[in-house]
């Protein structure tokens, strides 16, 4: 789970806020025209697992994404609610 919090805690702060934002994860479904899965996808290609050759075509995959970032929505919170702690007022 640390690992999983420093990765969340590397991501551009807009990343974090778009996703808790938007309720990104609760919003999104697991098929393959769905723009929120589509981002989550990709966040995920991008900062969490670059080395996979998982594709949105493949339902197992599509699954697996999306209940990795189910699993780390509160992290999600938790790192945007730190964040706006260290905002200006």
């Amino acid at each position: 789970m640390k690992h999983l919090i420093d990765t969340i805690r590397q991501l551009p702060t807009d990343i974090i806020s778009h996703v808790v934002e938007r309720n990104i994860i609760a919003n999104a479904a697991s098929v393959m025209d769905n723009v929120y899965l589509q981002y989550l996808y990709q966040l995920w290609k991008t900062y969490f697992d670059s080395s996979s050759s998982s594709s949105l075509e493949c339902g197992y995959c599509r699954e697996e994404v999306l209940n990795n970032f189910r699993a780390m929505q509160d992290l999600f919170v938790q790192v945007y609610k730190e964040r706006k702690k260290l905002e200006p007022l």
